[in-house]
C-alpha cells in the first residue's frame, strides 16, 4: 500500500476545501509511490514537503493539519503504533478517538471487510472525517475485493450517523464525479478498460450504531417499494443492447471508447486535476 498520484491529489484537495487532519489514524504504514520526479515536485509545490519513493509520508500528511499519526497494522513489521487485526472489532477504548481516518489500500486486503469497515467508522470522533481510497475496477488480483459506488452512498448515512461529502473515481490520469443510484433510480453501471480508484470522504454527524440495519442496495429499494415514478431495471441500456448486437471482433476494438460514451450522468468528468492553482 503507498501514497500514489491519485491518493496525493484527492487528500490535499480535501484539505484544501476544508480538511484539516488532526489525530490522524491510518491504516498500514503508508510510503510514497511517486516514481515521476514531476509528480513529486507537483506535490511539493502544493504544500512544500518533498516526498521521497520507497519513504514514509508522515511529513506529507502532516503539512494536511495532522497534530498526531497513528499507524494501525496486522503487525509491527512496517513500524505501525497501533496492532490490531481489523478482521476482528476494535476495542473500545479507540472509538471516537480520531479526527480522521485513512485507508490507502488496506481494506480490500482484510476478508472481514464490514467488521473492519465498521471500525473505522467507530474509530471517528464527532465531526471527523473517514477517507478511502480504493479499488474500484480492473484489478482482479489486487487483493480480496473490489468495490461499487453504491456502497459507499449507502454505508455513510445518516441512519450509521455519517454524510457523504463526496465519492470521486480516477481513472486513466482523469477525475470523475459519481452521481448516486438512488438519485437516478438506477444502477451507475461502469465499464472501463484500465483500473480505476473510488476515493470518500465521508463526515461523522452523530453518534449512532453502526451498521445497526444492514444497507440495501438501492435499486431493488426502489422495486420493492413499487415506485414507479423512478428507472426500474427492466432491461438493459441502450448502450447495452448496442454492445450485446456488436460483433465481437468490432467490440474488441471499440471497447476502450466506452468509458466516455457510458458515463454519461452517472459519471461526469471533472478534469485532469482537483487542486486549485493559487
Amino acid at each position: 500500500m503507498g501514497l500514489d498520484i491519485a491518493s496525493a491529489e484527492y487528500l490535499y484537495s480535501e484539505h484544501q476545501r476544508g480538511l484539516k487532519l488532526g489525530r490522524l489514524l491510518v491504516l498500514g504504514r503508508q510510503m510514497a509511490h511517486l516514481y515521476h520526479r514531476d509528480i513529486l515536485d507537483r506535490i511539493e509545490a502544493w504544500c512544500g514537503v518533498r516526498l521521497e519513493n520507497g519513504k514514509p509520508v508522515d511529513d506529507f500528511y502532516r503539512a494536511l493539519g495532522a497534530t498526531q499519526i497513528t499507524y494501525l497494522d496486522y503487525s509491527d513489521f512496517e513500524g505501525a503504533t497501533l496492532v490490531h487485526d481489523l478482521n476482528q472489532p476494535l476495542p473500545e477504548q479507540y472509538h471516537e478517538q480520531f479526527d480522521t481516518v485513512i485507508d490507502g489500500g488496506t481494506l480490500e486486503h482484510v476478508f472481514q471487510y464490514t467488521t473492519a469497515l465498521k471500525s473505522c467508522m467507530q474509530a471517528v470522533a464527532l465531526e471527523g472525517r473517514v477517507i478511502l481510497i480504493t479499488p474500484a475496477t480492473n484489478m482482479m488480483g489486487h487483493g480480496f475485493y473490489q468495490f461499487s459506488p453504491e456502497l459507499f452512498f449507502r454505508v455513510f448515512s445518516r441512519d450509521n450517523g455519517y454524510d457523504l461529502c463526496r465519492i470521486l473515481l480516477w481513472h486513466a490520469n482523469s477525475w470523475y464525479d459519481v452521481v448516486d443510484p438512488a438519485a437516478i433510480g438506477g444502477r451507475a453501471e461502469l465499464k472501463t478498460s484500465k483500473w480505476g480508484e473510488l476515493c470518500v470522504s465521508a463526515k461523522r454527524v452523530q453518534i449512532e450504531p453502526i451498521f445497526a440495519s444492514p444497507p440495501l442496495q438501492s435499486d431493488y429499494v426502489t422495486e420493492w417499494s413499487g415506485n414507479d415514478g423512478l428507472k426500474r431495471r427492466s432491461g438493459p441500456s441502450l448502450i447495452s443492447r448496442l454492445a450485446m448486437a456488436t460483433p465481437h471482433s468490432i467490440r474488441r476494438i471499440v471497447d476502450p471508447f466506452i468509458f466516455p460514451i457510458g458515463r454519461s450522468i452517472c459519471y461526469p468528468r471533472i478534469g485532469s486535476t482537483l487542486i486549485s492553482e493559487k
